[in-house]
């Protein structure tokens, strides 16, 4: 084998699930968000998918960022909206009944 060769293997879905160490819906997140890409990281015949298994996929993938395990990024947290009383009185009890 040559430098410009490399050793590919072609998996199912499930092989695919098995060695990256995720769920079926996590797949069809990656395909749907673009980090699987037709062509490049699977084929797919009607109902058939088949992903490209090589060291070079494997970084690609890497590189992309999937793999956050442990990260200790932090997101900022959601600001809380005031609720809104939909009492035209202001919500509160009243007392003149």
């Amino acid at each position: 084998m040559t430098e410009t060769q490399e050793e590919f293997e072609v998996l199912t879905t499930e092989e695919f699930m098995e060695r990256m160490k995720i769920g079926r819906t996590t797949v069809h997140k990656w395909k749907k968000t673009g980090i699987l890409v037709p062509g490049k990281h699977y084929t797919q015949a009607g109902h058939v998918v088949r992903f490209i298994w090589t060291k070079e996929i494997l970084l690609d993938l890497c590189d992309r960022n999937i793999m956050k395990v442990g990260s200790t990024e932090k997101k900022p947290p959601a600001k809380r909206k005031k609720p809104v009383s939909k009492r035209p009185h202001g919500g509160g009890i009243n007392l003149d009944y």
